[in-house]
């Protein structure tokens, strides 16, 4: 610091700020800019005067009430600058506040903080990683909470900035905002980055095409610890295989790869030249929502009739000329295929050949157009919350119809009536959370 001080440091101030108003700023300024370079875990004690080495004294957090999540609000009651007053009302720092409400000059002082805050989405993010591990380990209920939680903090029209804020939030219980507070402290969790060695071997099994969470537990009980394990196995005929799982095993690599949305579109074109006319072809899930990418495509078909209507677009798709294409399961109302685009897109930038990409087709009736959307677009937390509010009205949700407490089917054309009908926020696919 440029003003050596030898009295304590509230005794300094207040001395410069009759003699000397300008010295006074500078010598603030600097305690300040200290304060956010230490990491804001506590501030300066205002009894003591600085130490041998030109530095201040640091109260723990615990000793004035400031913390990482305290310090982080600051940022989302003003973005990025605040007045020190401000900053110490905004934060009830009661001890500076005794001690420098006579300090009005502070007003003149401004603070950048630098410190990033997790967003709501951030938070969101996290807890799913969370709902995904749970359901990985067989905890169900932990798994649909995280879930639900998640949902409930991208809906919140506050940013959340602390526990204690979070759990203020119907539906969220202590135990998760604990995990919140933690989020927005480190912007991780101790759960998610020391993932059991178990834990990421089941995921890895599970994210072979068909394969569930007990097929991949009793692999690990029978000592298989990663994908090469299963292709010896496989090899040697030790482990039979489903149609699904085969080609998951196949085009592994290529499944866990995120197609781009260019990608998902041509996916697209191929199952709409394969389908009538008359029929409508909707790509629908994450790509529906605007996001980046995904590792599968799900396209709705929807027409006049359903009659013969997946067999006729199966064998078309397997008939297809210019890419290739497998159907190893297909059904009245779904069909599921892998294809490789070839010469007619090529899967993504750098890129050798064409990766192999999974797919599902959904045919339904025109007159369920409305729930299927709902249904297909997803995502799936949403859906959960519009089925339970339709449940507690004694009516029925599912993707292919709404009806009422007397069991009839609601008519309804679009997705906005069936939100509007249950209470809603009409939302475009983008903005359901």
């Amino acid at each position: 610091m440029d003003t050596q001080l030898s009295h304590p440091i509230g005794v300094e101030l207040s001395l410069l700020l009759q003699d000397d108003p300008e010295s006074f700023r500078s010598v603030g300024r600097n305690l300040l800019e200290i304060s956010i370079r230490i990491g804001g875990f506590g501030l300066f004690d205002f009894n003591k005067p600085l130490g041998s080495d030109g530095l201040p004294h640091i109260l723990p957090a615990e000793d004035i009430r400031l913390t990482t999540s305290t310090l982080k609000k600051l940022v989302a009651l003003v973005p990025r600058k605040s007045t020190f007053t401000q900053w110490v009302e905004d934060l009830s720092f009661q001890k500076e506040i005794d001690t420098i409400s006579m300090f009005k000059a502070w007003d003149a002082m401004t603070l950048v903080v630098e410190k990033k805050i997790p967003t709501n989405a951030d938070i969101a993010k996290k807890l799913k990683e969370v709902a995904a591990l749970r359901k990985l380990q067989g905890d169900q209920m932990s798994s649909r909470a995280h879930m639900k939680a998640a949902s409930l903090v991208l809906r919140s029209k506050n940013q959340i900035t602390s526990g204690d804020d979070a759990i203020k939030i119907k539906g969220i219980g202590p135990k998760i905002a604990v995990k919140i507070e933690e989020i927005i402290q480190t912007e991780t969790l101790a759960i998610l980055t020391q993932k059991s060695q178990t834990d990421i071997i089941l995921e890895n099994f599970t994210k072979m095409w068909g394969t569930s969470i007990a097929i991949a537990r009793s692999w690990y009980d029978r000592g298989y610890r990663d994908i090469d394990d299963i292709r010896r196995a496989v090899d040697k005929d030790i482990i039979t295989l489903t149609k699904l799982q085969k080609i998951g095993l196949q085009h592994y690599e290529d499944f866990i790869t995120v197609m781009s949305r260019s990608e998902m579109e041509a996916i697209g074109e191929v199952v709409r030249a394969c389908t009538d006319v008359t029929f409508h072809v909707t790509i629908v899930g994450s790509y529906r929502r605007g996001k980046d990418g995904s590792e599968d495509v799900d396209i709705l078909v929807i027409g006049p009739k359903q009659s013969n209507t997946a067999f006729n677009i199966k064998k078309k798709l397997e008939e297809y000329d210019g890419c290739k294409i497998m159907i190893p399961s297909s059904g009245e109302h779904q069909i599921m295929g892998a294809i490789q685009l070839g010469a007619l897109k090529c899967s993504s930038e750098g890129d050798s050949q064409p990766r192999w990409r999974r797919f599902d087709v959904f045919v339904a009736h025109e007159s369920e157009m409305a729930c299927r959307l709902l249904a297909h677009t997803g995502p799936a937390n949403y859906n959960e919350r519009m089925r339970d509010v339709a449940k507690k009205r004694g009516w029925m949700l599912n993707e292919k119809c709404l009806r009422n407490e007397r069991g009839e089917i609601i008519n309804v054309r679009t997705e906005a009536e069936v939100q509007r009908l249950l209470g809603f926020p009409i939302q475009e696919p983008q903005d359901r959370k």
